[in-house]
């Protein structure tokens, strides 16, 4: 067990350890579970890294053998270098396939710190809406989202593992059923403050201004709170989770659906809102910045829908329904009284 190599770059070198990673029912004579139980704390770390190496490693096809050989032996140059340095080294007769061949040049080549930047970038897609856009794109599964307004999203390119992405803004997903060797894989949305985790499911996520919503229309949702606080929450179809960084309490109720989803036709919808709510749906919808002469004006409150896609018409709306003077100069807005 001694002779075994402790090094992540001589670890993937070792096709047994490869295999293992891969697949741990492969180590059938227990060798590498008890090299990982020699000294777990130091060796998980190790593993944790390979993990990483292998579930980032590309196609093989999209190197040729003679490109892959090239950098091969240009890694194993890196690795001669570090013996000659006088530096413990394991020693191997290496013969891999030109996939296992990728995991050691990733290492080797580029390093693991720069290795975790290089993956996440070089196979990640952001999808990004511009004020007053909404945008509905399909996800590497076939599942849909529809972006509201000044959002972001963000998901590897790749989909090899579990099927993950993170939201900044507000979005409305369509998620497919999706299986993998027989087994469901789960869809789960980041935000700041929760995980949502689902299979199949229709449901709109909100995180703006430190505080999360999220409504489910059809299925079944999972929400767990980020941090040390474990807390979660399931919901059923009409409920409304709300997380704010207020009190960090999760909460729940049933509400309409229609209200909260009709973003999506370009409609804002207002049920007794402050003007100081209103002037954060102007900020999210048409980048606008409101400011106001007096302080007690953002307790008036307004009620009624209004087409999102012609912003003067919104102010002048609210202007007259609420009595005030709203004047603007370009993307400044000024609420005072009359």
């Amino acid at each position: 067990m001694s002779q075994l190599p402790d090094h992540l770059e001589d670890l993937l070198l070792h096709d047994d350890f490869l295999c293992w990673v891969k697949n741990p029912a492969s180590d059938t004579d227990g060798t590498w579970a008890a090299w990982l139980a020699q000294a777990p704390e130091q060796r998980g770390e190790v593993l944790q890294k390979a993990r990483l190496v292998l579930q980032s490693l590309p196609p093989e096809d999209e190197l040729s053998p003679t490109e892959v050989e090239a950098i091969w032996q240009g890694a194993l140059a890196r690795r001669h270098e570090r013996e000659a340095t006088g530096e413990k080294a394991w020693h191997h007769n290496v013969s891999l396939s030109p996939w296992y061949r990728m995991a050691a040049i990733l290492v080797l080549t580029v390093g693991l710190g720069l290795l975790s930047w290089y993956v996440w970038n070089s196979k990640s897609t952001e999808l990004h809406t511009a004020y007053g856009e909404v945008r509905t794109e399909s996800l590497p599964d076939g599942s849909q989202v529809t972006l509201n307004s000044h959002s972001q999203l963000t998901y590897k390119t790749d989909w090899a593992g579990n099927r993950e992405v993170w939201l900044t803004g507000e979005a409305f997903f369509r998620v497919n059923k999706y299986q993998r060797a027989g087994t469901s894989v789960p869809f789960t949305v980041h935000t700041q403050d929760l995980d949502v985790r689902v299979l199949g499911t229709q449901f709109n996520v909100r995180d703006r201004r430190d505080q999360v919503q999220i409504l489910l229309t059809e299925g079944k949702v999972d929400l767990q709170k980020n941090g040390g606080n474990k807390e979660s929450m399931l919901l059923k179809p009409g409920d409304l989770a709300e997380l704010s960084d207020f009190d960090s309490v999760l909460r729940k109720q049933q509400v309409d659906p229609a209200r909260y989803l009709a973003w999506m036709d370009k409609v804002l919808v207002f049920e007794q809102a402050t003007l100081q709510e209103i002037a954060y749906t102007l900020e999210d919808h048409f980048g606008l910045k409101v400011a106001f002469t007096d302080s007690s004006l953002k307790r008036l409150t307004f009620t009624g829908n209004m087409l999102a896609n012609d912003e003067q018409l919104v102010l002048e709306t609210i202007a007259k329904a609420c009595g005030v003077k709203i004047t603007c100069n370009g993307k400044q807005v000024i609420i005072q009284r009359i």
